[in-house]
């Protein structure tokens, strides 16, 4: 019994190690509230499995995260982008919970065989690094709403609130090509 609480004790240093050295899941999870009828609000929250985030010239952060899913019906294949683009900086006497603007822009695609939904929004988004690579983002109070549509699907979400926390990778190739194929899908 001894020698188990030792092999535990050890694997939990192990990990602890390992969690410090910069090895960190990458994820998004967020909870979108949807007013499609205001007067039953509905509640879902979706998680991204993968997130990656990269910082351009002028100093934005761009954080990208895809969800492929398919429904067991039909085998439907859906495929959802996320996109946040932070582009607050800093300016003396201002801080990043300054309640007079939004500082991220919120971009969120469907995209499925029957059709394409483009929503966008603004948010405040509040970033903290980890050390390694790692980089966590709270987003809250952001705003979505639908821009455009193509084939036969419609509307499911109407105006809708989001929140949630993503945890996201430096990964500067795979977060512009999240962006790249969130732009070509939603220009169809």
């Amino acid at each position: 019994m001894r020698s188990r609480t030792v092999a535990v004790v050890l694997f939990a240093a192990c990990a602890a190690l390992i969690g410090s050295a910069g090895c960190y899941s990458s994820s998004a999870t967020l909870t979108f509230i949807s007013y499609a009828d205001p007067y039953f609000p509905e509640r879902t929250t979706l998680t991204f499995q993968d997130c990656a985030y990269r910082i351009d010239p002028g100093g934005d952060i761009h954080i990208a995260a895809r969800r492929d899913t398919t429904t067991d019906r039909e085998r439907l294949a859906v495929r959802e982008f996320l996109h946040v683009h932070l582009y607050w900086k800093p300016h003396p006497g201002k801080t990043p919970a300054d309640p007079t603007m939004a500082d991220a822009v919120i971009r969120y695609v469907i995209a499925t065989p029957e059709g394409t939904a483009l929503y966008t929004g603004t948010g405040f988004a509040f970033p903290r690094t980890r050390p390694g690579r790692q980089l966590e983002v709270a987003l809250e109070s952001g705003r979505l709403h639908l821009v455009s549509t193509t084939g036969t699907l419609t509307d499911a979400l109407g105006e809708t609130r989001v929140s949630g926390r993503l945890a996201a990778r430096r990964d500067p190739g795979l977060a512009a090509r999240f962006t790249h194929e969130l732009e070509v899908i939603a220009a169809r």
